[in-house]
């Protein structure tokens, strides 16, 4: 049971995670990297440890790196570190909910500012956030589960969502 927590720097991902983990009464894993992968071995190393996760145990994940590294990969370093297809990355996310955190770009920015960002991000910020609306969009109409949260607003509905999901991969 995987709860992909995805966005851009400053969108609330690392914030909702510590929601999740105050507010749903259940028992998850979180996962969260110290930066991004830096060869392709290890990518493979952390998608193939994700897959023997029994499903039964909910984990949630900050950042994903076959989600983000398709973003940033070719904004910040001119390539895609894992080279996977947009289908193969569906069929990877076939069983995982996705929780894109995307609230206006004035809060991302502002949201931005109160962390340090890896070289390149900050001046790249608005080309990520595109990439972003533009993958999710595209993931969402191929039918990955896909939900939408605003740090700027009530957490309660992503919150059940998460709740549910969880309850429902336990059956």
């Amino acid at each position: 049971m995987l709860i992909i927590l995805e966005g851009a720097d400053g969108s609330g991902k690392t914030s909702l995670a510590n929601r999740i983990r105050k507010d749903v009464d259940e028992y998850i894993l979180f996962l969260r990297s110290n930066g991004p992968p830096h060869h392709v071995g290890q990518l493979a190393d952390v998608i193939g440890w994700l897959g023997e996760i029994p499903r039964k145990i909910p984990v949630v994940q900050d950042r994903n790196p076959v989600i983000s590294e398709y973003v940033y990969g070719p904004i910040i370093r001119g390539k895609c570190m894992h080279g996977l297809t947009l289908e193969q990355i569906i069929r990877y996310l076939r069983q995982a909910m996705v929780v894109y955190c995307r609230p206006s770009y004035s809060a991302l920015a502002a949201g931005m500012r109160q962390d340090v960002q890896m070289e390149g991000v900050a001046l790249n910020h608005q080309e990520i956030v595109r990439a972003y609306d533009k993958l999710m969009g595209e993931l969402e109409e191929l039918g990955v589960d896909i939900r939408r949260y605003d740090f700027t607003g009530p957490a309660d509905l992503i919150l059940d969502a998460v709740k549910t999901y969880i309850i429902r991969g336990r059956q």
